[in-house]
């Protein structure tokens, strides 16, 4: 394998967790907090992340050509804190750590490729951190991002049901190759 499909299998991981973790957040301030600015905010950030990626010069078939998720040596790998979410508090400081972490891995990889793209994905790297703390993740766990309701205590078997079905319909119409 190339250095240039490595970079694009690296960067084609990273995409789809930031894209991922971020629709986890979008999810969550339109359907819990019911705050379309802030849904807005995070769908806007979601999509300039795959428009930034592009300046890469890697197209969706590149991406996908060098994707290998069935022998991924990590696909299996789980950490104690993948596993346990308490509630609506872990589920969305989790996808934000996931949202910034994978900017910063498709920082790194891609500036040998496109510096001006590289300083735009740590430019949305910082946004992510800024909405983050805009976000405001109440004490008690419910997210409060300007909306002063509670979230219910069916909140987090909601999100479970949320990412259960988009995982199959994900898998239904995407599925690897």
């Amino acid at each position: 394998m190339t250095d240039k499909r490595k970079i694009a299998r690296i960067i084609d991981a990273n995409l789809n967790r930031a894209r991922e973790g971020s629709r986890v957040l979008e999810e969550t301030a339109r359907f819990i907090n019911d705050d379309g600015s802030m849904a807005k905010q995070i769908k806007d950030i979601r999509h300039d992340i795959v428009a930034t990626v592009k300046e890469f010069g890697f197209d969706y078939l590149q991406l996908l050509d060098a994707r290998d998720s069935e022998s991924d040596v990590g696909r299996e790998q789980k950490g104690k804190l993948e596993i346990e979410r308490s509630g609506l508090k872990d589920i969305i400081a989790a996808n934000f750590s996931r949202v910034e972490e994978a900017l910063r891995v498709i920082e790194e990889y891609g500036r040998p490729v496109n510096q001006d793209a590289a300083d735009k994905i740590k430019n949305l790297r910082y946004h992510v951190y800024t909405l983050e703390k805009a976000f405001n993740v109440a004490k008690d766990g419910a997210a409060s991002s300007g909306d002063k309701r509670q979230s219910p205590d069916c909140v987090t078997p909601i999100i479970v049901l949320i990412l259960i079905a988009a995982a199959v319909i994900y898998f239904f119409y995407f599925k690897p190759a």
